[in-house]
């Protein structure tokens, strides 16, 4: 998801002014030459993705005659964990608070918001900063999508036995059906 957002910064020529680029190991440290823009650089990414902004501010030195105060500023800032495709277990409570919906959540987007479809009743869910970041540690990622495998649906056959019924064609919910499955990438 870095890498994504790192394009979509050098799209939008965010990065005009900054100093240096350095890659630490919890992400990425930009430098810039005042405090102005550095503040656009935060505000533009707040509009392309979910964050969490923590400033804070650093006495570097100060001069007593002329009562000057030199300061460093940070931000740091937070970014999802959830990319798009995961599949994620909300818990409970979350589930409740967004009108009753199955826990089981696709990650179908990832924008300023992230939205989720409803794995049961394709019921789609926007989640914003605040709400994920609150429930960050309860939201469990069942998968990425490095780990998923592409299949398609090769042929299905419909299965009479005792319980469907043969004259009530439209009852989908009488019908049984097999279904056979082949990796995409054994298809083609």
């Amino acid at each position: 998801m870095i890498f994504e957002k790192i394009q979509v910064i050098l799209k939008h020529n965010a990065h005009d002014k900054v100093l240096k680029c350095e890659e630490s190991d919890d992400g990425l440290d930009f430098f810039y030459k005042n405090k102005m823009q550095a503040h656009k650089l935060v505000d533009f990414l707040e509009t392309v993705i979910p964050l969490r902004v923590k400033p804070s501010k650093q006495l570097i030195g100060h001069d007593d005659r002329s009562n000057i105060f030199t300061y460093k500023y940070a931000w740091s800032l937070e970014v999802p964990k959830i990319c798009k495709d995961d599949l994620c277990i909300f818990p409970p409570k979350l589930c409740k608070e967004l009108g009753g919906i199955t826990p089981l959540m696709l990650c179908v987007k990832v924008s300023n918001m992230l939205h989720f479809v409803d794995t049961y009743n394709y019921k789609r869910v926007d989640l914003n900063a605040d709400k994920y970041f609150f429930y960050e540690n309860e939201i469990m990622i069942l998968s990425a999508k490095r780990n998923t495998t592409e299949f398609m649906v090769t042929h299905i056959e419909k299965i009479e036995n005792s319980f469907t019924h043969p004259n009530d064609v439209n009852n989908s919910e009488s019908t049984l059906n097999a279904s056979y499955m082949s990796s995409a990438s054994n298809v083609y």
